[in-house]
């Protein structure tokens, strides 16, 4: 059982406090009445008074109430349950978001050409669970794993270097961070794919392989960029300038294949370069991967929960349609009854 909107149930709680007034009402009017004189002559005076109906009608009107707010909460339940299961790979997509990936050796710019890479990737493997994990010198995971490929692309579009939390580059904290989203117990169903300029400013790359050097995941890299190397472009408040160094000189990045060449050899990966080279690197790396065994994942108990807010709905508007058709009199016809009775 399930309940949507649990919040609505907070109105429960004025329940006591309604029949409280009501009980202080009730005993402050038979006080009233008694005032008058003995109940037996009193009585007399109102013939048509009932002193059950106006209960009858107020525990209607408490019942009516609570299930309208049951209703309003919307209880469900599910009674049907399947397994599914998922057949696939788990993909921890890495990219690069320093600075340097706003260089334009790789048209329109590295970061773009990333971006794109990484959105044809995850079209070609559709049978895979993808985590998407953004770096410059903090890696941030933007998405868990997940089969919703859709919902990774549409994160993975609105990605840009000005968010970034930092700027720099750790190549080493990225693995890490990949690692900590792939599951432990499936080792030889985990990959991680690299996507970076292969600039690193902390030096931690080697430590990083070593820690996941017994995972037995396979790490494949996709270098971008060019080993000429291009400017840094540095847009601000409407001007583009390019990024200088502490003597004004433009800063010239250049792609650092080497570094993703060695992780990809350390990781049983491939190495791939975008924009080189006659096959698409995307096969590369979807056939590397495609070497690796895959595995049966996610299987989970579902149930499918149904809204049952008709159960409570219903009777409560016929509750209350009642109490409109019960009066807080007698009707004439019990007192000329009782009235004949009284005379025979």
């Amino acid at each position: 059982m399930q309940i949507e909107h649990p919040y609505y149930l907070v109105a429960l709680v004025v329940i006591p406090f309604i029949i409280w007034i009501y009980r202080r009402f009730s005993l402050w009017r038979n006080r009233s009445l008694q005032r008058f004189g003995e109940w037996r002559l009193v009585s007399q005076l109102i013939p048509n008074h009932s002193s059950s109906r106006p209960i009858v009608k107020f525990v209607l009107l408490i019942v009516g109430f609570t299930l309208i707010i049951a209703a309003l909460s919307n209880i469900k339940y599910g009674d049907s349950k399947r397994i599914v299961k998922h057949e696939g790979i788990d993909v921890a997509v890495v990219l690069d978001v320093s600075l340097s990936m706003l260089a334009e050796d790789a048209p329109p710019n590295r970061l773009e050409a990333a971006k794109l890479f990484a959105n044809k990737l995850i079209d070609n493997l559709p049978d895979a669970r993808i985590a998407l994990i953004t770096f410059s010198a903090v890696p941030v995971t933007q998405t868990p794993l997940t089969v919703d490929h859709s919902a990774a692309q549409l994160i993975l579009y609105n990605v840009s270097a000005e968010h970034a939390p930092s700027q720099g580059t750790d190549i080493g904290a990225a693995i890490t961070e990949a690692l900590k989203a792939l599951p432990e117990n499936q080792h030889h169903y985990r990959a991680i794919v690299l996507i970076s300029d292969g600039e690193d400013w902390e030096g931690s790359v080697d430590q990083a392989l070593d820690d996941v050097a017994n995972e037995q995941l396979i790490i494949c890299t996709v270098g971008v960029g060019t080993e000429k190397g291009a400017s840094i472009p540095m847009p601000a408040h409407g001007i583009t300038a390019m990024k200088k160094d502490a003597t004004g000189n433009a800063v010239i990045t250049t792609l650092r294949s080497a570094v993703l060449n060695t992780i990809a050899e350390r990781n049983n990966g491939v190495f791939v370069q975008i924009g080189l080279g006659r096959n698409d690197p995307v096969d590369d790396i979807v056939h590397r991967l495609d070497q690796a065994n895959q595995s049966v994942f996610d299987e989970e108990l579902l149930v499918n929960y149904e809204s049952k807010f008709q159960w409570f709905l219903f009777p409560a508007l016929a509750l209350l349609i009642i109490d409109l058709f019960i009066s807080n009199r007698k009707p004439l016809w019990i007192n000329s009854l009782f009235g004949k009775t009284n005379k025979s």
